[in-house]
């Protein structure tokens, strides 16, 4: 059989392979904010305000690496279902292995929909102290801009994740 365009875009293929990058996204962007917190934090959709201190506090050091070794956690427990789903021989197990993928995705929704949330009120504060004691008004306007457009993107990111899940549940 040739593979097609159609072939290829169909949720036998396309849901392992979203899932597959979500897990990697956990994995490399925990490890990423682990190794380097500031630019972690900063993909994430936060940047500090205050120019002064380019270097960030041990105190949000070892928290931003505790959001990133969370997320390195839960992208392996990801890979390891994947991982399972693409070797059993049991249709039962690739049953449950899907069931149980598609439960996980819904459940994440709520990470997505809450960071969304969180990076558009932190825009929002941010654009009331603008001339306040933050910091210089390019950095926080900087910063503002960020996390709205950040905020944005975890927002449609989770509504993705939503739908396959529920497919992956449903299905």
């Amino acid at each position: 059989m040739a593979t097609t365009i159609s072939n290829i875009f169909t949720p036998a293929v396309t849901y392992p392979t979203f899932a597959t990058l979500l897990a990697a996204a956990g994995v490399l962007g925990g490890a990423y904010t682990i190794v380097d917190p500031h630019g972690g934090a900063r993909g994430f959709g936060l940047l500090p305000t205050k120019s002064a201190q380019p270097k960030l506090s041990p105190f949000e050091t070892a928290y931003s690496r505790i959001h990133g070794i969370r997320n390195l956690g839960a992208g392996l427990g990801n890979f390891a279902l994947l991982g399972y789903w693409a070797t059993t021989n049991s249709s039962v197990a690739k049953a449950v292995v899907r069931r149980c993928l598609g439960l996980g995705l819904v459940c994440g929704t709520v990470v997505g929909l809450g960071d969304a949330m969180i990076l558009r009120s932190y825009a929002r504060e941010l654009e009331a102290s603008a001339k306040g004691d933050e910091g210089d008004e390019k950095v926080v306007k900087e910063a503002r801009e960020l996390a709205a457009g950040k905020s944005i993107g975890h927002a449609i990111t989770a509504v993705v994740i939503l739908a396959v899940g529920l497919d992956l549940i449903l299905g």
